[in-house]
This record gives C-alpha cells, sequence and structure tokens, in this order.
C-alpha cells in the first residue's frame, strides 16, 4: 500500500502524538524518581500521598488511572521502605489510610524540586497564553477519552 492510501499519517496523528509526548515526559521524570530509589508507581502514590493525608490505595488508583496491582505493589514497597505509614480508616474500617512519615516527607520533598524542575524547563518552552490553552486542551481531551472509556465499555458489556 503507497503513501496515498495510508489511512492516518503518525506525525500528525494525535493520539499518537500525546502518547510520545507521555513517554517523553516519564522519560524525563524517570531521571527525578529512578535517582532517588522509587519505580514510577511508588512516586506517583508518595506525592498523592503527600497531596492529600490520609488518601487510600484506591483512591489514588482511580484518581490517577492506575492499575490495582501496581498500587498494592507501590504501596507495599513504600511501607517496607517505612515512607509511608497506613492506619484503619476512622469511620470505616475495611479502608486503610495512608500518610507519610518523616523520611517519606523528606524523600517526597527532594523529588518534588526535581521534579517542579523538568516541569519549569517544559513550561519554559510555552508562551503564558500557550500554557493555558494547552492545559484547557488537556483537561477536555481527558474528558473526552473517559467518555470514550464509558460508551466503549457498554457497548463491550452489551456484546457478553
Amino acid at each position: 500500500m503507497g503513501p496515498e492510501a495510508a489511512l492516518l499519517q503518525l506525525e500528525t496523528f494525535l493520539p499518537y502524538r500525546l502518547a510520545v509526548l507521555s513517554s517523553l515526559a516519564a522519560q524525563a521524570l524517570a531521571v527525578v524518581h529512578i535517582g532517588h530509589g522509587l519505580t514510577q508507581a511508588e512516586w506517583v502514590i508518595l506525592t498523592a500521598v503527600a497531596e492529600q493525608p490520609r488518601t487510600s490505595a484506591k483512591a489514588i488508583g482511580a484518581t490517577f488511572h492506575m492499575q490495582k496491582a501496581k498500587v498494592s505493589r507501590g504501596v507495599s514497597a513504600l511501607l517496607r521502605r517505612k515512607l509511608i505509614d497506613a492506619a484503619p480508616h476512622r469511620s470505616d474500617r475495611r479502608l486503610i489510610e495512608l500518610a507519610l512519615t518523616p523520611q517519606g516527607e523528606a524523600l517526597y520533598r527532594r523529588c518534588a524540586h526535581a521534579a517542579m524542575d523538568v516541569a519549569r524547563e517544559l513550561e519554559s518552552a510555552l508562551e503564558p497564553a500557550e500554557r493555558e490553552a494547552l492545559l484547557h486542551g488537556l483537561e477536555r481531551l481527558a474528558k473526552a477519552l473517559l467518555r470514550f472509556d464509558a460508551r466503549g465499555m457498554k457497548a463491550a458489556d452489551s456484546e457478553a
């Protein structure tokens, strides 16, 4: 099949371009979390707990669209390293609340400063209006993909 018959061009295909950008951003951030002995999942969990103390693994998975097993492994590793603590939820004993330990707080702060350096580098490539437009566009794309997933799930459920 010749180029004239191609249904799409990867260079301009938005889902592919977003995947490439995501991969490049993940590689830049990997320098931060790997340099501090964390996997990507552990870094996300540590940061999520810092942002919202007393959150649960379930809430982290839902908020950051992470697989349950990946969250579970990350939480276990952070608990073993004594970077987070786990305690029963005050009103629902089935849930476990997570909180940073002093060591976890110190590691989070080091990682956050390094991650902000990456963010500043990215943001410096954009004018303020471009940044605002990008953030707005990303939010709209995320909502569209969530609606798409919901429609896809309904269609798949009706076929079963």
